[in-house]
């Protein structure tokens, strides 16, 4: 695998940033359940040291959109575990498969905070600057 399925870190201003790259199927799954739960552990600490809940940026430029039930099912459970400590989230750069995949998620997690832009500017711009 060239790509980590899963890539998470934090920018100035707390702003939780995840990004997505190749597919989410069963060649990846050992890899991201392991990118889930360093992810999961940033996320927490993200909204410890904000005192709040935090704003999450997701890249799906590199994410083809292909994935299976298992990999739909992690990050089904992914977005349901931070639900409570993440203000909003907008994802930007995917194709329509990625993008139905992805609201696929926010609609089985139960999460009505995410949303999809065109572009990065476009995304940041929805998310604010977190005050």
């Amino acid at each position: 695998m060239d790509k980590r399925p899963l890539e998470i870190h934090v920018e100035s201003g707390n702003l939780v940033v995840l990004k997505f790259a190749g597919d989410l199927t069963k060649e990846a799954l050992a890899e991201l359940k392991q990118e889930i739960v360093a992810g999961e552990a940033v996320i927490k600490r993200a909204w410890e040291q904000a005192g709040r809940k935090v704003r999450v940026l997701i890249d799906m430029s590199e994410f083809t959109g292909e994935y299976d039930g298992e990999g739909m099912q992690l990050m089904t459970e992914f977005a349901r575990a931070n639900k409570n400590v993440i203000a909003k989230t907008a994802c930007f750069g995917g194709n329509a498969h990625s993008i139905i995949a992805g609201e696929m998620v926010a609609a089985l997690a139960d999460r009505d905070n995410i949303h999809f832009f065109p572009s990065r500017a476009e995304a940041l711009v929805a998310l604010g600057d977190g005050r």
